[in-house]
């Protein structure tokens, strides 16, 4: 974080857990006042395929591990962080602060192995739009 600048702050925090979300949120309150940014980026890739060569199913702690992180985490993170944010002063042009989310061309483009990755990041560029204000 050091290297990041005076104006960041990095806090480890496991985004399947919505009490240290909320405490990440917390803390960067407490520390500048405010949130101005938030990217949203969380991420892991975990490769399984569908069936296993021997034709049989995987189980599926890799598919809900990776949707909790990538998706679930991911929307945690932001609503928590445009709550914080709606109490910011008003910009110039109503803005209170921006989210940038990122998915990956995975969404439209998965490859084998990649089904709750590509799922995931899938249902974050879905999710992107509605969640703007308008």
């Amino acid at each position: 974080a050091g290297e990041l600048g005076e104006g960041t702050i990095a806090i480890p925090t496991d985004v399947t857990d919505s009490v240290q979300a909320q405490a990440a949120v917390d803390q960067t309150v407490a520390k500048f006042g405010h949130i101005d940014t938030l990217v949203g980026c969380a991420g892991i890739p975990y490769a399984q395929r569908t069936i296993d060569r021997d034709g049989s199913v995987p189980s599926f702690d890799w598919w809900r591990k990776t949707i909790d992180v990538n998706l679930v985490g991911m929307f945690d993170v932001v609503s928590r962080t445009a709550s914080a944010m709606s109490r910011n002063e008003a910009g110039p042009d109503g803005e209170r602060g921006v989210i940038i989310m990122t998915a990956s061309v995975a969404a439209q483009d998965g490859q084998i192995g990649q089904v709750a990755y590509a799922a995931a990041k899938g249902g974050v560029a879905a999710m992107t739009l509605p969640i703007a204000p308008r």
